[in-house]
């Protein structure tokens, strides 16, 4: 196993030694592999396809077949664990595990860009103090609903940290990495987390926020693959002309939550029903 792992699905793994081990070895076949890890080759097809997950009876086959001992077999446990966690609290207790098992020198910024990523309010204590802010009791008070002084100050610490913050000769905030949403698994997964308290946050606000100051709404439809496609097209398109309304904006005063949700609620049916 590298020295440091980008993924959070173990299967990649897997994958990687399958075909490292077929390219030295032009015999080796899946049989091979399954019956290292006693498995039927079934099985092990889906899940190198990532249509199953390992059993946790199987990891120390595993670890012994992918030569992981100590540290680097409690990372790919822990992945594994990882893969088949249903709850939001339990996948995240276990990637802070995963993060806290990393190397060294990685895992202080992989640590510090999920803290700062995955919380709403980070990209709005971001936004204020690049508009000037400077002094987190302010920034605090003027985020909807009201947040902490402490909250604010570990905000701006874990932003300073990820390198999304800087401060320059004068002592404000100035803009650090620009880019949010690439990057590795975790920053990935962070995005993800981010996005799920956007929409609690959406929710609650149909109760905080008064109804002249907000647009909250909903539209249910049927379509087929083609408009659905299109309507993404649009999403996105809507999404660029915001974009560059947004850029136009010499003086902006105030910080304004866009989300855009478009998702199935219904599966196609049967093809002739």
């Amino acid at each position: 196993m590298a020295e440091s792992i980008d993924t959070l699905d173990y299967r990649d793994l897997l994958q990687a030694a399958y075909e490292t081990r077929k390219a030295d070895n032009p015999l080796y076949s899946y049989r091979l592999m399954a019956g290292k890890l006693g498995l039927n080759v079934s099985h092990l097809y889906r899940i190198l396809r990532k249509d199953l997950h390992l059993s946790p009876d199987k990891v120390p086959a595993t670890c012994d077949l992918l030569r992981l001992k100590g540290r680097k077999a409690e990372h790919f446990e822990l992945l594994v664990q990882y893969g088949r966690a249903r709850s939001e609290r339990t996948r995240n207790k276990l990637l802070e595990r995963i993060l806290s098992l990393r190397e060294p020198a990685r895992r202080a910024l992989n640590a510090a860009e999920f803290k700062a990523l995955s919380r709403w309010q980070a990209p709005v204590v971001r936004a204020l103090a690049l508009s000037g802010e400077t002094e987190p009791g302010r920034i605090g008070k003027r985020m909807l609903p009201a947040q902490s002084k402490a909250v604010v100050e570990s905000t701006l610490s874990d932003l300073a940290a990820a390198g999304l913050l800087q401060r320059d000769d004068q002592g404000r905030w100035a803009s650090g990495d620009p880019h949010l949403t690439t990057g590795t698994a975790f920053r990935s997964e962070a995005v993800r987390q981010y996005q799920r308290e956007v929409l609690d946050l959406a929710a609650s606000a149909l109760t905080r926020i008064a109804r002249d100051q907000r647009d909250i709404t909903s539209l249910l439809v049927e379509v087929d693959e083609e408009a659905r496609l299109e309507i993404i097209e649009m999403v996105r398109e809507c999404r660029r002309q915001i974009v560059r309304r947004i850029e136009r904006c010499e003086t902006p005063d105030r910080v304004l939550q866009l989300t855009f949700a478009a998702f199935p609620v219904a599966g196609p049916g049967e093809t002739g029903q």
